[in-house]
């Protein structure tokens, strides 16, 4: 399991998984009671290759964990479960990430089936790979 994650990611992988064949996306925030699973709406024009959260949705989530820890977790459909270059640009603001505490999860979705999954923490400028 991954620091910093304490619980299993089997909710984000169902979830994943019944997006196929487009992009899933959910996020987990760390709060005082425990983890809380936020399922969220792709609405990219091509859900299919790339995901975009609902801006309201993802309004509501920053609103709620600014100072908290947050694993954002997305599927790749077909493909490897590694962040890509749309990955890393839009959840670097600056040298940063996108939100203080945040991570990054991808799942790898194949034929509706979870089948690898990678995660990363921000360190030194960059995204490194959470063990």
């Amino acid at each position: 399991m991954a620091a910093g994650l304490s619980l299993d990611l089997a909710v984000a992988r169902r979830h994943c998984e019944a997006a196929w064949p487009a992009e899933g996306v959910c996020a987990f925030v760390k709060r005082a009671d425990g983890w809380r699973f936020v399922p969220l709406s792709n609405v990219a024009e091509a859900p299919r290759t790339s995901f975009v959260i609902d801006p309201h949705e993802w309004m509501a989530l920053e609103r709620e964990a600014l100072n908290l820890e947050v694993w954002l977790i997305h599927s790749h459909v077909d493909g490897p479960a590694t962040l890509s270059a749309w990955d890393v640009s839009t959840f670097t603001v600056d040298g940063r990430p996108l939100l203080p505490s945040l991570r990054l999860a991808v799942l790898a979705v194949r034929a509706g089936r979870c089948v690898d999954e990678a995660r990363w923490g921000f360190a030194d400028g960059a995204w490194t790979p959470a063990l």
